[in-house]
């Protein structure tokens, strides 16, 4: 989320104010090493069991005792401000200790921080929700309490519970959907968005009914992949509504899971992009046509290249032979890059299809490594722990993503021979990982190597070319098929680029 970092404003409303005001168990920290409150909620006052006091200016880790609980909120709150993501912790025992009367209560909290980003996307604030579970907690250890009456206590805890989202902008709307209960709430600037009145009542139903047709499909998917917890909760996605007039929305969203890992709440916000959108369209348009109009001479090119190379084989002037080649091979290269545009302009216009078969993914894997290893000339790329699973995907297309991770693993690893890939299989999704020892990638660049034209500043410095393509059309790729990607990398010491896809029932 961010803010205006002068006004310190949210929707038009003062940050303290808002906090002040919010339903729930809500403090606003900042991101200093004693992490200084600014602010706390009523509700949080009244769930410790104290009066409303000034807290300005006092530290918020000196109110707990140091306990294993006190170093992951240190860890989590350290973790929100190098990522600058939200970051929902596990369930903690913080109890509330009152030291006049000699008493501690024993409480569970499932606490959540969320960093407030300021105009230049550095953390100025975190707002630290806890979610008091202590009912659910003692619940689970009874067994003699049925699941009934768990539910209903659960409830009673829950409350009224809503994390905000705070807004880029103050046209940004918040929706909430309790999945226990299948309660949606829509704020006045989401109704808005959608064509419906203050007043419209709403429904998971009635808000697809309010997406456009050709968009529909991939949102569902999507909102099914974010409540799987092995999304991570997280949900990003831009899709045109149906409401009479072309209108894009961009909605960010976080799942919640209880201990069971089964989605309780699902909580984000919706913001027009209609005109950022439309700019977007109309550059990717000139570029599909641009890139249409470069592939007829290229292909033209290449024949004409490749009748000339047999003419110099036949011959025997291997000199002649090995620069076409070498030509050959550049040309490859505009062919893959005007691929990749084209790619590129279809998922911005929402075209981009996938033509799903089942298949081996062994077998392609192994594929890819026998067409790959004859022109490498630099690199050893092996294949372990191989497994006979099959997915239902678009193969061409998993094959292009393959083809991206060998080919970036080559690229970044000059003077390092080995390149391994490995195949492994868990909880009804198989993984593909291909590890190299490169240059690696910061620590402050990894959560952005996968954006859209994004590249890496060490890379770019050290003359690796390349437009930041390739990486975001392989996640666009693997996100269409309910998978996961990603990336672990320790600097000056190599790469592990992974993607997992869910096994073929």
């Amino acid at each position: 989320m961010k803010m205006n970092s002068q006004k310190l404003l949210i929707n038009g409303i003062p940050i303290v104010q808002l906090i002040h005001s919010l339903p729930g168990n809500y403090l606003l920290l900042l991101p200093d090493e004693q992490y200084t409150m600014l602010a706390a909620s009523d509700s949080y006052f009244k769930a410790v069991g104290k009066e409303r006091y000034n807290i300005s200016g006092m530290s918020f880790i000196d109110l707990f005792p140091p306990s294993a609980a006190l170093e992951n909120l240190k860890a989590s709150l350290r973790m929100v401000v190098e990522n600058k993501t939200p970051h929902e912790m596990d369930t903690q025992q913080y109890d509330l200790v009152d030291a006049e009367a000699g008493t501690r209560d024993e409480r569970y909290w499932r606490p959540v921080n969320i960093p407030v980003l300021n105009d230049d996307d550095e953390v100025a604030l975190i707002i630290h929700c806890a979610i008091d579970v202590t009912a659910e907690k003692k619940l689970r250890k009874s067994e003699q309490e049925s699941q009934e009456h768990f539910i209903a206590r659960l409830k009673i805890e829950e409350g009224e519970e809503r994390l905000r989202v705070a807004a880029e902008a103050a046209e940004l709307g918040f929706w909430d959907h309790n999945l226990r209960t299948g309660e949606l709430v829509w704020d006045k600037r989401c109704k808005e968005l959608f064509g419906l009145g203050e007043r419209d009542s709403i429904t998971f139903e009635k808000y697809l009914e309010h997406v456009y047709p050709a968009d529909k499909e991939l949102l569902e998917k999507r909102i099914s992949w974010a409540l799987n917890p092995a999304s991570g909760g997280y949900f990003d996605i831009e899709f045109r509504t149906a409401n009479g007039q072309e209108r894009w929305i961009r909605s960010v969203a976080k799942a919640f899971f209880d201990e069971e890992n089964q989605p309780v709440r699902f909580i984000g916000s919706v913001l027009d992009v209609t005109n950022k959108k439309q700019e977007e369209i109309r550059k990717n348009e000139f570029i599909a046509m641009a890139s249409h109009e470069l592939k007829t001479p290229l292909t033209s090119a290449k024949a004409y290249v490749q009748m000339l190379a047999a003419t110099a084989k036949k011959k025997g002037d291997n000199f002649f032979n090995q620069s076409l080649q070498k030509v050959d091979k550049q040309l490859n290269k505009m062919t893959k890059m005007i691929n990749d545009f084209l790619d590129l302009s279809r998922i911005e216009s929402g075209k981009f299809e996938l033509q799903l078969e089942t298949f081996e993914l062994n077998s392609l894997v192994c594929e890819v490594i026998e067409e790959i290893s004859p022109i490498v000339r630099y690199h050893r790329i092996t294949c372990e722990g191989q497994q006979d699973v099959f997915v239902t995907a678009d193969r061409q297309k998993i094959n292009e993503v393959l083809l991206n991770f060998l080919n970036n693993a080559m690229k970044y690893s000059p003077g390092q021979e080995e390149v391994k890939v490995f195949i492994s299989s868990e909880e009804g999704f198989v993984t593909v990982r291909v590890v190299d020892q490169g240059i690696g990638i910061p620590a402050e660049e990894r959560s952005k190597i996968f954006q859209k034209f994004y590249r890496s500043e060490k890379a770019f410095k050290s003359g690796f070319s390349g437009f930041g393509i390739g990486l975001y059309l392989s996640a666009e790729i693997i996100y269409r098929h309910q998978g996961r990607i990603g990336v672990t990398s320790e600097e000056g010491k190599g790469s592990t680029f992974y993607f997992s896809l869910p096994v073929s029932s």
